[in-house]
């Protein structure tokens, strides 16, 4: 395998060979199962990268890897042209020679622990009001599912619209609410004040209209709803210290009117 082949299958992989190229290609391959490696090893690299979703960081995340670096004197250094994360990756793919599948995919492991080290840090007393980050998912990793509710029509008791699932870790509890159906929904959650705090949330809206999803919190109450239906959502409730006792948290789902769930939960404090 040299240099003219290597160029081949770079330029077959970003679709620049000629008919006569690609033939003369594909004849190589046949005959050498090395070439023939290289090739689909890099159309999947392709393939990974061209399947990745850019999605915005939060503004705060400036913010959180500056305070996290130590300050210290300038230092000189050449001012060179920014490049996104996503157009670095991207970069790969188009250089003038073949890049390994592992090393493209180590890169891509070590975007992925800075991205989730910063948006996602582990749950703990002390920074439980950055624990949901803004990107739309959780990790529940650590959690204990202590209450699993399904939401569903009476008539139809095999057909499944969503839920509602409690998970626990240490004085954090994570509520996720799912709605799988095209109509309107609210859920609304009680809890005692006095024995949970509200943390925060965040939240992905399946319906075309990311605007239908509203979500409101006053005196111990919670309200989610979406006119379009189909969305996932996350809150955190903190269990307050010094607090003695059991704390109560209270569901309701209604659609169109009709009541698809009542239901109560105690949650026991952690000694």
């Amino acid at each position: 395998m040299n240099e003219q082949h290597l160029n081949l299958i770079q330029a077959e992989v970003d679709g620049l060979n000629s008919d006569s190229e690609s033939e003369h290609l594909r004849n190589l391959i046949e005959e050498n199962p090395t070439l023939r490696a290289s090739f689909d090893e890099l159309q999947a690299v392709k393939l990974a990268i061209e399947s990745l979703v850019e999605i915005e960081p939060p503004p705060t995340l400036r913010a959180s890897i500056m305070n996290a670096i130590p300050e210290r004197e300038p230092e000189h250094a050449s001012v060179t042209e920014t490049t996104s994360w996503w157009a670095s990756i991207a970069s790969l793919v188009k250089s003038p020679k073949p890049v390994s599948l592992a090393y493209a995919f180590s890169l891509g492991l070590i975007v992925a622990f800075v991205v989730s080290t910063v948006l996602m840090p582990p749950p703990s007393s002390s920074n439980t009001d950055q624990f949901l980050g803004s990107i739309g998912a959780v990790s529940l990793s650590g959690f204990e599912t202590i209450a699993e509710f399904a939401i569903e029509e009476e008539e139809e008791e095999d057909e499944r619209d969503g839920s509602i699932k409690v998970h626990r870790s240490a004085t954090l509890i994570v509520i996720e609410f799912t709605w799988d159906s095209s109509r309107p929904v609210t859920a609304r959650i009680t809890y005692d004040e006095e024995y949970l705090d509200y943390t925060g949330y965040t939240g992905t809206n399946i319906a075309e209209n990311s605007s239908s999803l509203t979500t409101r919190t006053e005196d111990g109450e919670l309200t989610m709803s979406s006119d379009e239906g189909r969305l996932k959502q996350y809150v955190t409730l903190t269990v307050r210290d010094g607090y003695e006792g059991d704390g109560k948290m209270n569901f309701n789902v209604t659609s169109g009117g009709s009541s698809l769930l009542t239901r109560s939960l105690w949650v026991r404090k952690v000694q």
